[in-house]
């Protein structure tokens, strides 16, 4: 693909948005201070909010950050290009903004082509947060980024639907121990699997968050959300409210329901995760007074579908 028009943006201070495996990205080269802080304009984000910065292989951790464990590139060769970003104390070179005010950077090797060559022409790490508003439901699709962010035209890069659906799983370590700061493509069981030892999760920040993700207020669509393990139950009750509902493996039937979708009638949770955000944005755009979302079982990706379901509701309801 040729990425000439692109890479000038990116050359010229200008954010572009970009494919990935997980969500699409808001970029900018990490060479250019003044692009990074219209990454922040341009989502309305606070600058206290951290950074992913995309590189176009584990071989590029060591220059960005001044120590990397060996668990990290244990990792890398199983999941990288992939879903997982590691928090690793960060290189002097960096700029402070890529922080957030933490001494540390998160680092990942996105599996998509198209990323990856624009890092590899650029030849520069592309800084690159979801390409949404601050808070809203991430795109899965060059449209979706269209439709929240308009004023980016002709920067955005349409690389297809991103094949993963949510966000990158976060890692990093404190005394040696495994950290979830975010939940994402790859599972706790997975990663514990690599390597042989427990993983401690702290998804919430009390101050400033240690990695993306990590506000208790997050991936929300416009419209309030319920969710809730007991559809039906929820449902009669916001009756006769205009209702949207957004279920696990089967719909259920009521007259104020004015549009419903599935994420996976096989149960996959995989299909789930690919689904949740186009779908969100689907009936989101139905305007409806609530959206329903059912909670999916806690295993596999349903654990990380959940932590977004959660942080987007206005309620959850058991």
């Amino acid at each position: 693909m040729d990425l000439s028009a692109y890479i000038q943006w990116l050359r010229s201070g200008e954010v572009v948005a970009i494919p990935t495996e997980t969500v699409y990205g808001l970029g900018a080269s990490i060479a250019s201070e003044a692009a990074i802080l219209k990454i922040f304009e341009t989502k309305q984000r606070p600058l206290s909010n951290p950074l992913i910065v995309h590189v176009d292989s584990p071989d590029a951790f060591s220059k960005y950050a001044t120590a990397v464990p060996e668990a990290v590139y244990q990792l890398a060769a199983k999941f990288c290009p992939g879903p997982i970003s590691f928090v690793l104390p960060a290189a002097p070179s960096l700029s402070p903004l890529l922080l957030g005010g933490q001494t540390t950077v998160a680092l990942r090797v996105p599996n998509h082509p198209i990323a990856l060559q624009l890092i590899r022409e650029l030849g520069t790490p592309i800084a690159a947060p979801s390409a949404n508003r601050y808070k809203g439901l991430s795109a899965t699709t060059a449209h979706a980024v269209a439709l929240a962010m308009p004023e980016l035209k002709d920067r955005i890069i349409d690389g297809g639907r991103c094949s993963a659906g949510v966000e990158s799983t976060i890692i990093g370590f404190e005394q040696n121990t495994p950290v979830i700061y975010r939940m994402g493509g790859i599972t706790n069981v997975q990663i514990e699997e690599v390597l042989n030892q427990p993983v401690v999760y702290k998804g919430h920040a009390t101050g400033n968050p240690k990695a993306p993700g990590m506000q208790l207020r997050h991936y929300a669509p416009e419209t309030p959300m319920v969710v809730a393990n007991q559809l039906a139950q929820v449902v009669n009750q916001l009756a006769p409210a205009k209702l949207a509902v957004l279920s696990f493996r089967q719909t259920i039937s009521h007259p104020s329901i004015i549009a419903q979708e599935i994420l996976s009638p096989s149960g996959s949770d995989q299909e789930a995760a690919f689904q949740l955000y186009h779908l969100l944005g689907k009936l989101d755009a139905a305007q409806p007074d609530f959206i329903v979302a059912e909670w999916l079982p806690e295993q596999g990706l349903g654990a990380a579908i959940n932590d977004k379901l959660r942080r987007g509701a206005e309620r959850v309801i058991f």
